[in-house]
């Protein structure tokens, strides 16, 4: 792809040897934040979880 870039740089009237298509949307992207977020809270309660059973010890 770099050395297309440069040749049509280069020679602008040069043309691509891929096509150029519209960029597609990702489904369900948009709920990242909200995936993430949800996925730290689990990981947190664990955690919790794991040190009132006495699983981990915090040394403070």
């Amino acid at each position: 792809m770099g050395a297309q870039l440069a040749r049509r740089l280069t020679s602008p009237s040069s043309a691509f040897d891929l096509p150029i298509t519209d960029m597609k949307r990702i489904p369900k992207h948009a709920m990242w934040p909200l995936a993430v977020r949800a996925a730290v809270v689990y990981e947190r309660l664990q955690g919790y979880y794991r040190y009132l059973n006495g699983a981990i010890q915090l040394s403070v």
